[in-house]
């Protein structure tokens, strides 16, 4: 670890140009935290989070590989991780592909185990690839710029994001691409609606949820800002989950929760690591019981991200049952009403939604459509799931016009 230069200071005052300077792995874990795990992985929960994300490895899949490799010390995934590395090296691609992410963390917390050539293999590719994303960004070039609360605006600004967090010292000028992330996060942190709630549905929100969170925790734990604190709607966000998921003895494979919009019944992203974020900074025990009762149903939660159970598990709160929590939830910026007959495994949902496609946040602040295109003009829509069934469903992919919907 040396000092920050003169040259590249972000503003004198970050974890990361001053105590992580130098510091490898430094993104979600450190050494210190990994020898920590290694102690940990022979018990569950953590045993059962290093399963899965092996599971993934086995197949190839990074940076699961590379973060099995450091809990293990099982070469065999090392191999993988360069192997998987050195074709993300050769391939061209943007970053909604996750490459530059899965490459900057392959560089981050291999760092010490790697080769200079490859090390510098990888540098080249962030420092000329991704910085071109975040130059596109930055100078709103690309749609995806202004809009803050869209799944796929959120998951191409957290990759570029991550690289430039893991270049930072190693490469020269990242200084303001690290201004950059710090500022837009405020952004798109603003421009939230404060309910929990997605206009997108659970499918794309998980595809917005999971890269927002992720960022966010990079900038505090390098950036030094926080934006968990204060964040009604990631407060919120687990209530969001906890009224939509469908009775837990009928959720399965592709049937988990009510459905709304330009969406499907079952999560693309999650949403068990970032609910387990949730319930360990806002000490929320019913975020806990969520995201367990939704990891132990299996092929439920979507895989990619998974490897942040480990990151994100707080073992100090403990999961408690909804049960004494409201049947009834209106969640206020999206006008969504969930109504449940009870919180036990064979219960009824009845969801109704009946406000503006964006939320009246974003229509109040915002004149430029922040959420992409996945709303639909469905207010006034309803669904109901009783009997173990759907009685009334959602359009789902149906064409978006309203009379593909169950309006009143």
């Amino acid at each position: 670890m040396s000092e920050a230069p003169k040259h590249d200071i972000i503003n004198g005052a970050t974890p990361i140009e001053n105590s992580l300077w130098g510091v490898h792995p430094r993104l979600y874990f450190n050494a210190d935290k990994i020898a920590r795990l290694k102690k940990l992985t022979g018990r569950d929960p953590w045993k059962r989070f290093l399963a899965t994300i092996r599971r993934g490895a086995d197949t190839g899949c990074s940076p699961d590989n590379a973060l099995v490799y450091l809990l293990t010390g099982d070469r065999k995934y090392y191999d993988l991780t360069v192997t998987a590395a050195d074709k993300m090296i050769a391939e061209q691609g943007h970053s909604l592909d996750r490459r530059f992410a899965n490459l900057a963390l392959i560089y981050d917390w291999l760092y010490q185990e790697m080769d200079e050539s490859r090390r510098a293999a990888i540098r080249a590719v962030l420092d000329r690839e991704a910085r071109a994303d975040y130059e596109k960004l930055a100078k709103c070039e690309i749609y995806e710029a202004g809009t803050l609360a869209w799944n796929i605006g959120m998951d191409r600004f957290a990759n570029c994001a991550t690289a430039g967090f893991a270049i930072y010292g190693d490469c020269p000028k990242v200084a303001p691409w690290l201004r950059y992330v710090l500022e837009h996060s405020r952004s798109i942190t603003a421009a939230l609606g404060p309910d929990g709630a997605s206009p997108e549905g659970i499918s794309y929100g998980g595809g917005f949820n999971e890269p927002y969170v992720r960022t966010i925790d990079l900038v505090r734990d390098l950036l030094g800002d926080d934006f968990y604190a204060g964040n009604a709607y990631l407060a919120d966000l687990p209530y969001y989950y906890l009224y939509c998921m469908l009775p837990p003895d009928h959720i399965k494979y592709h049937n988990a929760h009510i459905n709304y919009g330009d969406a499907v019944r079952y999560n693309w992203c999650g949403p068990d690591f970032y609910l387990r974020r949730a319930a360990g900074i806002y000490r929320n025990p019913h975020a806990q019981w969520a995201a367990e009762i939704l990891e132990l149903k299996g092929n439920v939660c979507g895989l990619g991200g998974a490897f942040l159970n480990l990151a994100w598990y707080d073992p100090s709160v403990k999961p408690a049952a909804p049960n004494r929590l409201p049947l009834l939830r209106h969640f206020q910026d999206k006008d969504l009403v969930v109504m449940r007959s009870g919180w036990d495994g064979d219960a009824a949902v009845f969801g109704f939604r009946c406000g503006p496609h964006a939320g009246h946040h974003a229509l109040r602040h915002y004149s430029q459509c922040i959420g992409g295109g996945h709303m639909c003009p469905d207010a006034g829509s309803f669904v109901l799931f009783a009997h173990g069934d759907w009685q009334i469903c959602d359009g789902g992919y149906a064409r978006k016009f309203t009379a593909f919907r169950n309006t009143v």
